[in-house]
């Protein structure tokens, strides 16, 4: 069945691939985005139906009237950065924007609400650092500002869920896709492209932008209603994945581990040069610590409640650099 969706965030990252995967479904599809933009005129070409309106989150009455008539939101704009320079920012994006949206829907009796959330907002049990949907917020950790506004954007789905929206909450683990050289997705790639020596001993999850495009889908198809659901495809060392890069690449894999210490020390150098005017950056103690530590998050749920094929990582990354 056809249905209405809009998608905030459309024209970003992760966004657009949703779009993409929608539209393939046979939805029609409504797209906020800040400014124009030649993912947009893509969006465009793909399906000359897709509506783009440009406007600003924090836009009530804009997001009240485009909520009218919809029978899904999907909710995947954000600012995503760790850095605490621009809190403010970053609150007001990635909370505020989520209030504003959710009253909306509420108020134009939209009946599904699908956030794009993150693994950030998800803690670990006590004695390891496996993460499942069920372990509750820890507040005593030192959680980024990012994490910090991730969370408080799902307690406002929460409350929406409570006051009849039937909600779904889905949490990607790191993300990697095709997109522009100089987003933060592609870094990874543009570093290795020109050689590493070194690795941080730590692993993570992740998982392919068009699996997470493929979660949406499934969890509109099966009908399912308040869910969180972790979307992780494989949990692989930072070593391993630099070691596929680098041999896609065709370059020499990292060949020494770089120690906390002088990593600690690297990152403290890092950013202080990036808080000179005209600079950007910020590596603070917290994704350091991160880089040095082995999490496994657990995507049983997302098998069974979804049945989704994830990509292999191989499979990912050749599809990433164009072989």
């Amino acid at each position: 069945m056809s249905l209405n969706i809009f998608v905030t965030g459309g024209t970003g990252f992760v966004g657009y691939y949703i779009v993409r995967r929608l539209l393939s479904a046979g939805h029609q599809i409504t797209v906020l985005a800040r400014k124009e933009n030649i993912k947009a005129r893509e969006l465009q070409t793909i399906d000359p139906g897709v509506r783009v309106v440009y406007g600003d989150i924090s836009d009530f009455d804009l997001l009240t009237e485009i909520c009218l008539g919809q029978d899904v939101i999907v909710h995947a704009a954000a600012i995503v950065s760790f850095d605490p320079s621009i809190k403010k920012h970053i609150l007001q994006t990635n909370v505020d924007g989520t209030i504003h949206l959710v009253n909306a829907a509420l108020a134009a009796s939209v009946k599904k609400f699908i956030y794009i959330s993150s693994i950030s907002t998800l803690s670990h049990s006590i004695d390891d650092h496996h993460y499942k949907e069920t372990i509750p917020w820890n507040p005593k950790i030192n959680h980024s500002v990012y994490a910090l506004s991730k969370h408080a954007a799902e307690m406002e789905v929460w409350r929406g869920s409570a006051e009849g929206l039937e909600v779904g909450i889905l949490n990607p683990s790191v993300v990697l896709g095709r997109w522009d050289s100089t987003h933060h997705s592609m870094q990874l790639f543009e570093k290795m492209k020109k050689s590493i020596a070194f690795y941080p001993s730590g692993s993570t999850g992740w998982v392919d932008v068009r699996d997470v495009a493929e979660s949406v889908h499934l969890y509109l198809e099966k009908c399912l209603v308040n869910e969180q659901i972790i979307i992780n495809g494989h949990n692989v060392s930072y070593r391993e994945v630099m070691n596929k890069i680098a041999k896609a690449f065709g370059k020499k894999s990292p060949r020494y581990a770089l120690s906390k210490r002088v990593a600690s020390v690297m990152g403290g150098f890092y950013t202080l040069f990036n808080r000179w005017p005209g600079n950007k950056g910020w590596l603070s103690s917290g994704i350091i610590n991160s880089l040095y530590t082995p999490h496994f998050f657990d995507h049983s749920k997302s098998d069974k409640l979804l049945g989704i094929q994830y990509h292999e990582l191989d499979e990912t990354i050749d599809w990433v650099i164009g072989l």
